[in-house]
């Protein structure tokens, strides 16, 4: 209906309102959609609307030519690998009733030597597939997808012409200002104002060569044009400047309707691309009726006008502003819009910006991955927006219907990756999006984690998320392992059956192994739409795991959450078996106290434990060098017999063995001490009884054992002290 007044709707920060009157029929033209009832496509309205004459369809077809050699389409009419080039594609489509028709004669010709399929019915000078034009390429064929690229560009400059040629027919007619006081460009169907005295040509010109763009797009998706130029009118674009001009001064960035009943935009001064792409689609939203802007499904309307934006140029620095925003509310229905959510969240910019955040979903889900098919048709997008009355359960529901499991997957797919610190942002988007955190209301209202578990290790515990952070309807939440255990973890995701309100639930989940580059992504097996479960095997001590838990039921309004537990299950390593003690040595032939000294490494002796007492290894090891070491004249073995030898083993050498066996002795001329000083011995030990050359073991306070000073063979103190003077050894 139209407004009986004047209406603005301002949104300066978050993006752009639309009236939530519409005005204007519209007009199913989708080929392929069965709920118009027709097969009438975009270039068939077009005709219907606007005649296109023979030099139009002249100047579109010379155009797609001179377009086929800057893209690097190098064959002329002829070429070879049996497929038509890119020059022939446009004379396909100057013959073809609509783009898809183009697009099916270019397939039809394939893997032919006819350039043109028989199925053409029109006036056609065949050529040959299976030629040579290496006369201007550098091989037999050109780039594959020459024709169809033809088809696109024809249709697009058709349509651009057909439109242009409407536009010499409409008046200008300000609403808003005083015109006397004003400047104006006009091009297409729009007019751009500003106030006269600010230098704002080159930013209207540059825009208008914008909204052209998005007229082009659009109407060949068969989004029909607003009601302005069909009344006879320009649409009228305002660049404003806040207090500095007389437009009035509460104007943002948005599409109103005026007191006629004609949408309007108004803009700042300043070049904004993703903006004015934003406010353009907004423009050929305004007469369609399958996405009512209200309730529920208002959120459509933000989301499909920044998704346009966002497929227009995903590269620019702003095009993910609001993708920190999303993941810090990840709890939040798909279809959170300004007044939809429960009322403490109404008015808070960190929730009403949800609906322009989820662009980056419906880019993710439409967008070609590594060569691979979209999880959902980007046609369908147009396809609800242009039904003939309002589709039940608004965009969310048109997808679902259309694209079920290609939905629920795609939805749990861009999850796991904007979890994964938005791995498709590039570093100066990512930042631009933090820096757009300024308007958040602050860390109170950001809940990423709707759980947290640090290392633990108990073989089995459950976490749930916290209630009030439980996923609503086609939303996701976060459960985040820090610091985890080394070992293996089983999850095993168990949802409640229903919703708060009585929906029934349905569950996909993931787990996000690690961060950035070197993540790794493991799916749960899903037993049921409820249940599900994923193992990680041998994970490392101090990691990060992270579940990606989504709700994706049938159901597409309302607030109502969808609970569930996470089972969790853990096993740690085995524990690494401890060597043996070293083989070669044994300690028996040492009496029953004796044992392996283990406080060497390996161990290469005997001793009584917590005493000492060392002696050597009952079986020692066998040297396995064949140096030949100078043995000092200081030391000989040969008072104990031919099989004894200086132990070679120590640098330098101060005692004998049987080589190979142990038995050590010392030398039998032993170095002897060179202190000159005299010990006054204690009458507690006495060493007189194991001969002359042991001493009292000074080392020790008090002395507890007998030595050899200098060698060493420890033995225990005599029994009672001997007299040193006199003694016969």
């Amino acid at each position: 209906m139209k407004q009986a007044r004047a209406v603005y709707v301002l949104i300066a920060v978050v993006g752009v309102g639309l009236a939530s009157a519409r005005s204007g029929e519209a007009t199913c033209v989708s080929a392929e959609d069965v709920a118009c009832g027709n097969t009438i496509g975009p270039l068939a309205l077009l005709q219907s609307s606007y005649p296109i004459s023979r030099k139009q369809r002249g100047d579109a077809l010379e155009a797609c030519k001179a377009d086929c050699v800057a893209s690097g389409f190098c064959c002329g009419r002829d070429s070879g690998c049996a497929r038509p080039s890119c020059v022939i594609g446009c004379e396909i489509a100057k013959v073809s009733s609509d783009l898809a028709e183009c697009m099916s004669f270019c397939q039809q010709a394939t893997g032919t030597c006819l350039s043109f399929p028989p199925t053409i019915k029109g006036c056609v000078r065949q050529a040959s597939s299976c030629s040579d034009c290496r006369g201007t390429c550098a091989g037999n064929c050109e780039p594959k997808g020459g024709c169809e690229h033809a088809c696109g560009k024809y249709f697009n400059e058709l349509v651009l012409l057909t439109l242009q040629n409407k536009s010499d027919e409409l008046e200008t007619c300000p609403q808003f200002g005083n015109e006397s006081k004003m400047e104006h460009l006009s091009r297409d169907i729009f007019t751009i104002w500003w106030q006269t005295g600010f230098d704002t040509l080159s930013v209207a010109q540059d825009a208008a060569r914008v909204f052209a763009e998005v007229r082009a797009d659009v109407r060949t998706k068969g989004m029909p044009d607003p009601p302005n130029p069909g009344m006879g009118y320009f649409f009228n674009v305002y660049l404003h400047r806040g207090a500095q001009d007389d437009f009035p001064t509460g104007w943002g960035a948005g599409v109103g309707t005026n007191q006629w009943g004609l949408p309007f935009m108004t803009l700042g001064t300043s070049v904004a691309y993703q903006t004015w792409r934003h406010e353009a689609f907004h423009v050929f939203q305004y007469s369609t009726k399958g996405v009512p802007y209200s309730g529920d499904t208002m959120w459509a309307i933000e989301a499909t006008a920044s998704f346009y934006a966002l497929i227009k140029n995903s590269s620019a620095i702003d095009a993910f502003k609001n993708n920190i925003a999303i993941a810090n509310n990840p709890q939040l229905a798909l279809w959170h819009s300004f007044k939809n959510g429960p009322s403490e969240e109404i008015d808070v910019w960190d929730y009403g910006v949800h609906q322009y955040g989820i662009q980056s979903m419906l880019w993710w889900i439409t967008e070609p991955k590594n060569d691979k098919t979209p999880w959902v048709s980007a046609d369908l997008i147009y396809g609800a927006l242009k039904q003939e009355k309002p589709y039940p359960g608004g965009l969310q529901a048109y997808l679902f219907d259309h694209e079920p499991k290609g939905l629920q997957q795609g939805f749990l797919n861009w999850a796991v990756h904007t979890t994964n610190d938005h791995d498709y942002l590039t570093a100066e988007q990512r930042a631009f999006a933090e820096s757009n955190m300024r308007h958040s209301k602050g860390p109170s209202f950001h809940h990423p984690l709707a759980a947290h578990s640090g290392r633990r290790t108990d073989s089995l515990y459950t976490l749930r998320p916290a209630a009030a952070l439980k996923p609503r309807g086609w939303a996701y939440n976060v459960v985040l392992f820090s610091d985890t255990a080394e070992g293996s973890y089983t999850f095993r995701l168990k949802g409640d059956a229903s919703g708060s309100e009585g929906a029934s639930a349905h569950f996909v989940a993931c787990a996000l192994v690690g961060s950035g580059a070197s993540a790794d992504i493991v799916n749960f097996y899903m037993d049921s739409n409820l249940e599900g479960s994923a193992r990680l095997h041998h994970q490392p001590s101090g990691g990060t795991i992270k579940l990606i838990i989504a709700s994706t039921p049938a159901h597409f309004t309302g607030n109502q959450n969808y609970g569930y537990s996470v089972e969790v299950r853990f096993v740690a390593p085995p524990p690494v078996p401890t060597p043996p003690p070293f083989a070669n040595c044994t300690c028996e032939c040492h009496g029953g106290k004796y044992a392996v000294d283990d406080r060497n490494h390996p161990p290469n002796d005997c001793w009584i434990p917590g005493l000492g007492y060392d002696k050597p290894c009952c079986s020692a090891p066998v040297s396995t060098s064949n140096t030949t070491t100078s043995l000092p004249t200081a030391c000989a073995c040969g008072c104990h017999g031919g099989n004894y030898a200086v132990d070679d083993r120590r640098d330098p050498p101060n005692d004998c063995w049987i080589p190979g066996v142990g038995y050590d002795k010392p030398c039998c001329s032993a170095p002897m001490s060179t202190s000159n000083t005299t010990t006054s011995l204690p009458t507690a030990c006495a060493c007189g009884c194991h001969g002359g050359n042991y001493a009292v073991d000074d080392r020790r306070d008090p002395p507890n054992d007998c030595w050899i000073p200098g060698v060493g063979y420890d033995k225990p103190c005599c029994s009672a002290p001997m007299s040193t003077s006199n003694t016969t050894t």
